[in-house]
């Protein structure tokens, strides 16, 4: 038997299944999690950034502070066991770039229409954002983190925006009833700091 229904999965959260396909859909990720820069200072070269001083600066730059850190699931990642000799090389491979600090195997932020990395090690709390010395992103500058949404800790504000309309909801847990949510609404945590939206 054969019904007519689509199931639709993934395409809800923006991500193509795996495969090949004939048509690309202009997909977006509905989720998005932000902060503010809390901080901007400047560091010359040479200077040493995060725990155990893990990162060294190649140039002079400035360092934006952020207020998200492992606590709020940021740096987190699920990772499956590999399965088989090539996907263990893949995954090898993966941090092995990641390392040498080639970009696309890095942690990057977005503030404004740029994209700049994390460097040094994630804080419990914070983060520390490198930046060109030119830089304009100052205190108060809205960022955009790569936090997986599974991941994300369970207390973080959300903002569910929906044709321009902003309904604010502070979530204790995951599984809270939070009201008639449609598939036209986009779901946006974002982490403030001193209440500024």
């Amino acid at each position: 038997m054969f019904l007519q229904a689509v199931r639709i999965g993934t395409l809800l959260t923006g991500q193509y299944p795996a495969g090949k396909f004939d048509k690309m859909l202009d997909l977006e990720d509905p989720y998005k999690f932000k902060c503010r820069v809390i901080a901007v200072q400047p560091r010359t070269q040479g200077s040493f950034l995060g725990y155990y001083r893990t990162y060294r600066l190649r140039g002079p730059a400035r360092i934006a502070v952020l207020p998200a850190g492992y606590v709020d699931g940021l740096g987190l990642s699920v990772q499956n066991p590999p399965n088989g000799l090539w996907d263990m090389i893949k995954l090898l491979l993966k941090q092995m770039l990641g390392y040498l600090g080639i970009r696309g195997f890095t942690l990057q932020v977005k503030i404004g229409e740029a994209f700049y990395p994390v460097r040094g090690k994630i804080f419990m709390q914070n983060c520390l954002v490198e930046l060109p010395e030119d830089s304009p992103v100052k205190a108060g500058d809205e960022v955009e983190l790569p936090v997986r949404k599974t991941l994300a800790a369970k207390n973080i504000r959300h903002l569910y925006i929906n044709t321009g309309d902003i309904n604010v909801q502070d979530v204790e847990a995951r599984d809270t009833d939070v009201g008639n949510i449609t598939a036209g609404e986009i779901f946006l945590p974002v982490k403030n700091i001193q209440g500024q939206e």
